[in-house]
């Protein structure tokens, strides 16, 4: 985190919002850049995904966060394309839906199993967490520290969140849940079969060791970026999907 960053989450919360609509402004006035991922992600993905037609498909983002900011998505977004992007904070929300039209945007946190849960706001968004239960700073006066404010939120499996939304595939399934990732894949079982690739954060060995063995044998790891796993899906099916000719190039 920028010490400019840090500043203003510690001594001035009330101006991140403007901060953070600005950095997606500009962001969505500049050209293209090659990454937006925090890691290189998106670049690195997309190299992997030259040899489909990805306008026959679409990018998922649980837990998406800012729009332009730290996203492996927003890369795909800018080339023309379009997806879902699933995030619980509000003002992260109307942000997706004002600098990512194309995307369908769900206000929801994603579970094992649909529910109600309290998102715990931090003064530093992106670093919010979704609890299990009502927090008893809740009903204890003002909050102090990082947190802000405890929203209440929807919760549902992500097969459930994708039904209804037409789509062939997912040529990539991003998750970032702040440490419930292990949760959203297992209410994600159709989901994980129509998705390519998945990205998914593991900050300890334990989590990553959990979600590869729910991936199981069906999904091989293709390369760890710092905290970000990144696996293919072994499933013959995708070559469907491969591009014909150059024809098939999808629109920058």
């Amino acid at each position: 985190m920028s010490c400019f960053v840090s500043f203003i989450a510690t001594h001035a919360p009330w101006l991140g919002p403007p901060v953070r609509y600005a950095r997606a402004a500009r962001d969505a006035m500049l050209p293209p850049r090659s990454s937006y991922s925090q890691h290189g992600e998106d670049a690195y993905l997309q190299g992997l995904l030259e040899a489909y037609d990805l306008r026959r498909g679409i990018y998922v983002d649980v837990g998406a966060s800012h729009p332009t900011t730290i996203s492996n998505t927003y890369l795909f977004y800018r080339r023309g394309l379009r997806g879902v992007t699933i995030e619980p904070n509000v003002e992260y929300v109307t942000l997706h839906r004002k600098f990512r039209p194309r995307d369908m945007v769900l206000s929801a946190g994603c579970g094992s199993k649909a529910g109600v849960a309290v998102l715990q706001v931090s003064k530093t968004p992106v670093l919010s967490r979704v609890v299990a239960h009502e927090p008893a700073q809740r009903s204890a006066g003002p909050l102090t520290g990082a947190v802000l404010r405890h929203d209440l939120i929807p919760l549902l499996p992500l097969d459930a969140a994708l039904q209804g939304i037409e789509f062939d595939w997912i040529f990539l399934l991003s998750i970032d849940a702040e440490g419930l990732d292990l949760e959203v894949l297992r209410g994600a079982g159709e989901t994980l079969r129509r998705a390519l690739f998945v990205c998914i954060e593991a900050n300890n060995e334990g989590e990553r060791s959990a979600i590869q063995a729910h991936l199981g044998a069906g999904f091989a790891l293709e390369r760890a970026m710092a905290c970000n796993l990144i696996f293919r899906n072994r499933s013959g099916e995708f070559a469907a999907f491969a591009k014909s000719d150059s024809s098939s190039r999808a629109r920058p």
